[in-house]
């Protein structure tokens, strides 16, 4: 599956309420598009805006850089909160955005998913340089 369905399966994902459904309401079809309750949506779609999605939470510091480095540039973001913060991985708070938030490999926060760029990344270090490479 390319980034670009797992990432458009993902925003799917977050308009289907949080139950148990998501796996009956979304699928990849046989065509590789994405259907949802009988609606097919091209593969290659994308968001008409730029959209910046941080994985994080209130109380992790590196978190925090990230939250004020968004701030500074004035950029509008979505925030996720899947679990408490914590070295090896806090109580798990959403599991909906926690299963995005390992899908990119890794259970660690913050977690960056620029969907314009088709960009996902972990690090509050890489995030900052990234954004002031990109949104500055």
């Amino acid at each position: 599956m390319t980034p670009t369905v797992r990432l458009e399966i993902a925003r799917l994902r977050r308009e289907v309420s949080a139950n148990d459904h998501f796996h009956s309401a979304v699928r990849v079809g046989e065509d590789d598009r994405i259907r949802r309750d009988g609606i097919a949506f091209q593969r290659d779609a994308r968001p008409p805006t730029r959209m910046l999605e941080l994985y994080q939470s209130e109380g992790c510091p590196h978190c925090a850089k990230v939250r004020e480095k968004l701030s500074e540039l004035g950029v509008s973001y979505v925030t996720h909160n899947p679990r408490l913060p914590g070295g090896q991985g806090g109580d798990v708070t959403n599991d909906a955005t926690y299963d995005e938030l390992t899908a990119g490999g890794e259970d660690q926060i913050p977690y960056l998913v620029d969907t314009e760029r088709e960009v996902t990344m972990y690090e509050s270090d890489d995030i900052v340089d990234y954004l002031d490479e990109h949104y500055a």
